[in-house]
């Protein structure tokens, strides 16, 4: 399970590190709070 878990929080910082880039570029911050929640729910799938 630990792996697994790492996979995704490898991934998912692949995902909000863009979203944190972009900020400037017209993404707001309830779009990357919305982002990372939805992260957030995918990995208390993975951990179930």
């Amino acid at each position: 399970m630990p792996p697994v878990l790492r996979f995704c929080s490898s991934s998912g910082a692949a995902t909000v590190q863009p979203v944190q880039r972009n900020a400037a570029t017209g993404v707001t911050p309830p779009m990357k709070k919305y982002l990372w929640n939805k992260m957030k729910k995918e990995l208390e799938l993975v951990r179930t």
